[in-house]
């Protein structure tokens, strides 16, 4: 098992702009995986409980899901910016959004480093 990593630390290393700085409080959480999803379906059938979102798409659906599986935090890459409803409705449930001008494949590699593994095949 690899060893946590802090949201802090993950934030710090990989210079992710913060989306909802409200939700600073949360930074301190260990988090243990990374999923890279490129579709809803591929979020909801293949992310486990409780990891970091990856994604390169902008939709209130990836943050319904991301509730759903309990994510810690997500990832918007590629340059993806977000709609002001979203960033609210992440507030209003506890999920950290952030963002970053890498590539999905990038930020992956990166967590990688960090130690995070994703959920097993």
């Amino acid at each position: 098992e690899c060893e946590p990593v802090s949201l802090d630390e993950i934030v710090q290393h990989l210079g992710l702009e913060r989306l909802t700085p409200d939700l600073h409080r949360n930074e301190c959480e260990q988090i243990r995986m990374a999923h890279a999803v490129e579709s809803l379906s591929e979020l909801l059938s293949q992310t486990e409980h409780g990891g970091m979102i990856i994604t390169a798409h902008a939709d209130m659906r990836i943050l319904a899901a991301a509730l759903l599986k309990h994510a810690a935090a997500v990832i918007f890459a590629s340059g993806i910016r977000l709609g002001a409803s979203v960033v609210k409705e992440a507030v209003a449930v506890g999920i950290p959004l952030y963002a970053t001008q890498e590539s999905v494949f990038t930020i992956a590699g990166k967590l990688y480093g960090l130690g995070l593994r994703g959920c097993p095949a």
